[in-house]
């Protein structure tokens, strides 16, 4: 009788569903698909605002890669010897003949090339059929990236030194470290600022000289052919021959730049983000304060408010431009000021779609809720 009764007791107990058995909500209508990811597993958020489980290794197959032009599929295996081993999913398919005991993931792929850079020694460059030779001997260099005649350009300190595929120096280019370069892979051209505070451009083996841009502040580029020049203060969006975009100011003892500029695809909008807050005194939690998204087209010098609802950690305490980026679909971008919040903004009206409840709401392991990570799934290989 008694066993009855415990085998009773037992079948009345409600068994716990595993949580990543939990049905995906439903969540608001978007412009284009959505793909997230927890701890669950992979997820699908379609434009009707419905939610599907991806396979368990969608992430594996579709994934946005390593972010180099070149061999996107190959990366640097784990090596015990000091050895640099490239593998192809998984596989072995080239192996240094030399140990590095300098090498701190300093890399670039080419077109049928590969170049590291050892601290101590310099900078090394193979086709992936002979063993790596060096370069370009010193401390502290580091190969930045190929172009596409398969010339490598390596960062010297403050100079662009252009190496051909036969290990010659071609080029040596100083620039002013305090505007920095950037490289236009779409253009297949740097941008830097000569010493003499010169605008440049490199497009293959030569040189183009523009206006002085010196107090402009730090170079990036945002769109093919098109860069940024931040400092405090101010913005200037420019084409690479010197000509003016779009611009504007802002009082900088008050706001402080944090994301930005980013091109919508069309290359008529450029949004950035200004925080208002206090920088964080020494040993202080991080600050956070009020996030303002502003808006430039092409013409303006001054910006319109786009959005200011959520908050933002105030980083760039010297006026200087943090690293951040919107990833953008058609007229929208995805927008995570950093506080938690998660959403889709409107280029043209500002319109926020809020997916920061939906976003906490995908099964996940764990007992506390956990934001997904969310992208367009445009961004995915297919």
């Amino acid at each position: 009788m008694v066993g009855a009764v415990a085998a009773l007791a037992v079948a009345l107990v409600p068994h716990t569903a595993h949580p990543c058995s939990a049905p995906q909500p439903r969540g608001l209508a978007v412009p284009a698909p959505l793909v997230l990811h927890t701890t669950c597993g992979w997820y699908e958020h379609d434009p009707n605002g419905r939610t599907f489980r991806l396979p368990n290794h969608w992430g594996a197959k579709h994934g946005i890669g390593t972010g180099r032009r070149y061999d996107a599929k190959l990366d640097v295996c784990f090596d015990r010897t000091r050895h640099i081993p490239l593998c192809l999913e998984g596989r072995l398919v080239w192996r240094s003949r030399g140990a590095y005991p300098g090498f701190a993931g300093d890399l670039a792929f080419g077109p049928r090339e590969f170049a590291f850079a050892d601290y101590y020694k310099g900078v090394y460059l193979t086709d992936l059929r002979r063993p790596e030779r060096l370069v370009l001997r010193g401390r502290g260099l580091y190969p930045d990236d190929f172009t596409r005649n398969g010339d490598l350009a390596v960062v010297a300190h403050d100079a662009l030194v252009v190496v051909s595929r036969a290990g010659r120096i071609v080029g040596r280019h100083p620039f002013r470290a305090g505007n920095g370069y950037a490289f236009d892979w779409r253009s297949d051209t740097y941008v830097f600022v000569t010493p003499a505070g010169r605008l440049a451009t490199l497009r293959g083996r030569r040189v183009r000289l523009g206006p002085v841009v010196s107090t402009l502040g730090v170079v990036s580029v945002i769109a093919k052919g098109v860069i940024a020049f931040t400092g405090r203060g101010v913005l200037n969006v420019m084409r690479e021959d010197g000509s003016v975009v779009a611009s504007t100011r802002w009082d900088a003892r008050r706001d402080t730049f944090v994301v930005g500029p980013s091109a919508s695809p069309d290359v008529r909008s450029f949004v950035y983000e200004l925080v208002r807050g206090r920088p964080r005194p020494p040993g202080d939690a991080v600050p956070r304060g009020t996030a303002t998204l502003y808006v430039l087209h092409p013409g303006d010098r001054h910006a319109r408010v786009l959005l200011r609802r959520w908050r933002s950690p105030v980083e760039c305490v010297e006026g200087g431009p943090c690293a951040g980026g919107l990833d953008w679909n058609g007229r929208f971008f995805l927008y995570q000021p950093g506080d938690g919040h998660i959403g889709i903004v409107d280029s043209a009206s500002g319109r926020l779609i809020d997916l920061t409840r939906f976003d906490r709401t995908l099964p996940h392991l764990g007992t506390r809720p956990e934001q997904a990570v969310l992208a367009w799934k445009s961004e995915f290989p297919r």
